[in-house]
């Protein structure tokens, strides 16, 4: 064990209050790796500093944003090498960022609902909402109130469940983990693209570049999952007859 060092000074009921974080997530962030080890002192007591306080506020607002899911902020926080950004171009998705958030502030970010509430609306089961946390479709914690994407989350796994993808036939959040996958692989994409070919950006440029350009990305992306749906009905029905 090592001694309580001055920068060291928050408890997890500290963090919990000041981040707005639940205790749970913040486990959940220090075994995914996304903040750093606490320090332990002689009575095995476990402190945090000022910069795990920064890090759970700044991991929460890229989540609530939809800036980035959970990989890709701990590839950014944690291995740099995998998205080697220039100062330039770090500098511009900082600008970017500030962008964001001040689009985001105009309008209501939080439900007037807690997640236990519109769970119970749209009959999904607590160990579902809770599911849905741990797969990281959501961050707030039944007490907590959700934003508008997260309900529309718990809302649309109400919807699958109601048709058909019953518990009793196996399904459960977990099996859309390949959803995360496929964001993952589509973001790691857009910043090596992105990042080539826009450090170049003034801020008159940026607010096109959200506005515009990434929820089209987001419908172009819809509409090739729907044709490959297409397809392979269309196919499936060839081969039938």
């Amino acid at each position: 064990m090592t001694e309580q060092s001055a920068e060291s000074t928050y408890r997890m009921a500290d963090l919990v209050e000041m981040a707005g974080v639940p205790k749970e997530t913040i486990h959940y962030y220090l075994r995914e790796g996304l903040l750093p080890e606490p320090e332990k002192s002689a009575r095995n007591m476990a402190w945090y500093s000022e910069r795990h306080l920064e890090q759970l506020r700044l991991i929460r607002s890229l989540q609530e944003e939809q800036m980035l899911p959970l990989k890709a902020i701990k590839a950014v926080l944690n291995d740099p090498r995998e998205y080697p950004f220039t100062p330039r171009q770090r500098g511009l998705i900082a600008r970017i960022r500030q962008h964001h958030q001040a689009a985001m502030q105009q309008s209501p970010r939080e439900m007037p609902e807690t997640a236990a509430t519109i769970a119970e609306k749209y009959q999904v089961e607590p160990e579902d909402l809770a599911a849905l946390q741990q797969a990281g479709f959501i961050s707030a914690s039944p007490l907590q109130k959700p934003t508008a994407e997260e309900a529309e989350c718990i809302q649309l796994w109400g919807a699958l469940r109601s048709a058909g993808m019953t518990k009793e036939r196996g399904f459960s959040p977990s099996d859309l983990d390949f959803l995360q996958a496929v964001i993952d692989l589509l973001f790691d994409q857009q910043v090596r693209l992105f990042g080539e070919r826009l450090n170049d950006l003034d801020e008159k440029e940026i607010a096109p570049l959200l506005n515009t350009a990434v929820p089209a990305v987001s419908r172009l992306l819809a509409i090739l999952h729907e044709r490959k749906i297409n397809s392979f009905l269309e196919t499936f029905d060839q081969i039938r007859s």
